[in-house]
C-alpha cells in the first residue's frame, strides 16, 4: 500500500509552517493561508524603502476593485495621497480610510497618519453632488415630499382633523 499523500491530509486553507505555535494534531503544523500571505506580503514590502511602503502595500490594502480605480501617488510627512476618479469615490473612500490606515500601517514601519484622496486630472468635483441618493422606503419619501414643501396630501386632510382619516364618524 502507497504512503498517504500529505497534501490530502491538510485542512484546507492552510500551509504547513514551522511555528510551533499554531495547530496541532493532524501531524502537521499548520496556519490559515491568509495568515501565510500576509507573510509573504511582509517579506516583499521589506525590499522597499520605508517611504515607498505605503504605496507598494496600498493595492493589497484597498482591494482589487478599488485599486483599478485608484492610485497611491506619493508618501511623505505621514500622509499618503491617493488618486481618485471622482468626488463620489473621494466621499466613499473618505468614510472608509480608517480601515485602511489600520491596514497600512501593519505593513509600513513609517506611520501613515492620514490618507489623502486627491481628484485625478480632469474629474469634476461637482459630481458628488450630483449623485444625490435616493429615498428608499415609504416612510423616507414622505419625509423628503414634506421638506421640498409638496406633500400631496388632499386639503380637507390640512384642515381640521391633521389627515388622520380614522376618526370618522
Amino acid at each position: 500500500m502507497p504512503p498517504k499523500s500529505s497534501v490530502h491530509s491538510r485542512p484546507p486553507n492552510t500551509v504547513p509552517v514551522s511555528d510551533s505555535r499554531v495547530r496541532r494534531g493532524t501531524g502537521y503544523e499548520m496556519e490559515p493561508v491568509r495568515t501565510g500571505l500576509q507573510k509573504l506580503l511582509v517579506g516583499i514590502l521589506n525590499h522597499f524603502p520605508p517611504e515607498q511602503v505605503p504605496l507598494e502595500a496600498w493595492p493589497f490594502v484597498c482591494g482589487k476593485q478599488v485599486s483599478r480605480r485608484t492610485q497611491a501617488l506619493n508618501f511623505a510627512g505621514g500622509i499618503l495621497r491617493v488618486e481618485v476618479p471622482d468626488a463620489a469615490w473621494r466621499a466613499q473612500l473618505q468614510e472608509l480610510s480608517g480601515r485602511y490606515l489600520a491596514g497600512l500601517n501593519q505593513y509600513s514601519a513609517k506611520a501613515v497618519e492620514s490618507i489623502e484622496f486627491v481628484l485625478a486630472a480632469g474629474a469634476r468635483p461637482e459630481q458628488a453632488q450630483q449623485r444625490q441618493p435616493q429615498a428608499t422606503s415609504k416612510s423616507e419619501r414622505a419625509v423628503k415630499q414634506r421638506q421640498a414643501g409638496t406633500s400631496g396630501k388632499s386639503s380637507n386632510n390640512r384642515k381640521g382633523n391633521g389627515g388622520n382619516k380614522s376618526k370618522r364618524k
